[in-house]
């Protein structure tokens, strides 16, 4: 799935019409050079078989001893070449996560399990949820912060800027939308979730790619497992203190507004003007 997703990245990067040639060589550069970790490391650090619990010393002792390691051990890694193999996340993490400065997707096997992906769901409903959570990932690398690093995590700016203003252009468009959007009589913070927004709106663009390549792709699986994936139950007073701190937006508008930015949305469940999930053709937002 992975290879198949970045297959359709480079794809859509060098046919897309509003980049030069020279900007569109640095981000497949970039996205070759991408490393992917799944499931678990090969090795654990030398430093873990440093760390050893003292039964006759206290909670305080062990702990400070264990912090005192792990803090020289961070500290020795200052002026060393950057190992890229190196994990940031643990493997009973459910989550996933890129790294710019190592330009890195780790999908750790916490995360691969049901409903994110499941052997016994057709791949288009594993297209639909881990689908588009490695697009997700795969995508930051070319959001506003990702943007800025090039394929080995050195903060460079490898765009032309006549190039740049046109991804600002966009990314405008994407800050814009999202600002429009009403939960809990607030409005979501655009311009704090852009990286996120961006990330969403392009790794499921990617997801949908893949899908509508298998032979039995079923494209109302996939958005029904997208929408699965992000199910949450939450107090309001909870979803309010959220809308003000979190890099997201609210997991109902990671669904609906960027399933409503794909064309194949509207055909698939007959959306019509006048729907509430309606976005005009000219509205909908599509990066690469």
């Amino acid at each position: 799935m992975v290879e198949n997703m970045i297959g359709i990245y480079r794809n859509k990067l060098l046919k897309n019409d509003w980049m030069s040639e020279k900007t569109k060589t640095e981000a497949i550069k970039k996205l070759d050079a991408m490393k992917v970790h799944i499931g678990y490391p090969d090795k654990l650090d030398d430093m873990y078989s440093m760390l050893k619990v003292d039964e006759n010393k206290s909670l305080y002792e062990n702990n400070r001893f264990i912090q005192t390691i792990i803090t020289k051990n961070n500290f020795a890694k200052i002026d060393q070449p950057v190992d890229r193999d190196e994990w940031r996340m643990s493997a009973n993490s459910a989550g996933a996560f890129y790294e710019p400065l190592k330009n890195t997707v780790t999908l750790p096997a916490a995360g691969l399990r049901a409903p994110f992906y499941d052997k016994n769901q057709s791949a288009s409903q594993n297209y639909g949820a881990i689908g588009g959570i490695i697009g997700h990932e795969i995508s930051h690398a070319f959001d506003t912060n990702g943007s800025k690093y090039d394929e080995v995590g050195n903060r460079i700016n490898w765009w032309t800027e006549e190039d740049y203003k046109k991804f600002e252009a966009k990314a405008k468009a994407v800050v814009d939308q999202y600002n429009k959007v009403e939960y809990l009589g607030q409005k979501v913070n655009g311009q704090r979730t852009v990286p996120e927004n961006i990330a969403d709106i392009g790794g499921l663009m990617v997801a949908l790619e893949a899908t509508k390549l298998l032979p039995d792709a079923n494209l109302q699986e996939f958005y029904q497992s997208w929408a699965t994936v992000w199910r949450q139950k939450a107090r309001p007073e909870i979803e309010q203190i959220l809308l003000v701190i979190d890099p997201n937006p609210p997991v109902k508008f990671r669904v609906n507004v960027v399933a409503a930015n794909t064309d194949d949305f509207y055909s698939t469940f007959k959306v019509k003007e006048g729907d509430a999930m309606y976005i005009a053709p000219e509205d909908r937002i599509k990066f690469w």
